[in-house]
């Protein structure tokens, strides 16, 4: 017998299993004695790529989760009250981590949190994989700091402004991630919902 993610029973959580973790652990347990690998035997090609986009999803959320919880800890001073020297060092003893991937995620939890919200929301969503927040965040990092919050923003959503002239008046062509040419223009000021095509 074999049955999709998509197809496995709702579960209501126990009240003792709300607190803290344990619910992840629960739940990635419940799951995958109902889905153990051979529960995947005879599936078609469509729903094995469904299977592991699914599966793929609830990576990135549990990435997400992680993450939210590092800043979380890091804001609150957990690691220093535990006698820890930083939140890494204390990520990296509490998971058995390389203190240097420990430093990396707190890094990146922090600045999910603070700069890239947008990011988090993707990664939370499973739209895209921690590594690509990890991405999106460097190239926050590495931006000039004289940009203002909205042009970081258009930075973290994949869009770029380039400056142009059309019809003898300043404008700028505009491309977003995704689009395979540069195919539209806005005023200075129009913004993003300004956009006309070229």
């Amino acid at each position: 017998m074999t049955i999709s993610l998509d197809e496995l029973p709702a579960r209501v959580l126990p009240p003792a299993a709300v607190e803290g973790a344990g619910v992840v652990r629960w739940v990635l347990d419940d799951l995958l004695a109902d889905a153990g690998a051979s529960a995947f035997e005879g599936l078609s090609d469509g729903q094995l790529q469904a299977a592991l986009e699914s599966w793929n999803r609830v990576e990135a959320g549990v990435a997400a989760v992680k993450l939210r919880l590092l800043a979380m800890a890091d804001r609150s001073g957990t690691a220093r009250a535990s006698g820890a020297a930083s939140t890494a060092a204390w990520a990296s003893a509490l998971t058995h981590q390389d203190s240097d991937d420990s430093h990396r995620q707190v890094s990146l939890a922090s600045h999910l949190e603070d700069m890239c919200a947008t990011t988090r929301t993707a990664l939370g969503e499973g739209r895209i994989s921690a590594r690509h927040a990890e991405v999106i965040a460097d190239a926050q990092r590495r931006l000039p700091a004289s940009l203002d919050a909205d042009k970081r923003l258009c930075v973290e959503r994949g869009l770029v402004d380039f400056p142009a002239v059309m019809d003898g008046r300043p404008a700028l062509l505009c491309w977003h991630v995704g689009e395979e040419r540069i195919g539209f223009w806005h005023g200075e000021d129009d913004g993003f919902a300004g956009r006309r095509p070229l």
